[in-house]
């Protein structure tokens, strides 16, 4: 499906013109069919990425029989981690057990 000039996959079995909701955050982009959350993708940086799910295709014959190839990989969002000190963890851990 495409949403702000970038494209996201769906898992099979997935049909065209199926309505489907995007939440976007800053870093990620999920997309939902009715109450089900059906993928989460990194939000393109810019217009024209493509982010193929690696089921999407999965229920669609190939020529000659030969199977699909598999994604060799996959990109997946930066996560920002809040950075704390030892002594911080130090100090809630005696505070905990007092």
């Amino acid at each position: 499906m495409q949403w702000e000039r970038a494209w996201y996959g769906l898992p099979w079995p997935w049909r065209p013109g199926q309505r489907v909701q995007v939440e976007a955050s800053e870093d990620v982009v999920e997309l939902w069919v009715g109450a089900e959350r059906v993928t989460v993708h990194p939000r393109a940086q810019r217009p024209g990425q493509r982010f193929p799910h690696p089921r999407q295709w999965e229920g669609l014959s190939t020529k000659e029989g030969r199977p699909r190839r598999e994604p060799r990989a996959m990109q997946w969002p930066a996560v920002k981690v809040e950075e704390r000190s030892l002594e911080e963890y130090a100090a809630v851990a005696e505070a905990v057990s007092r």
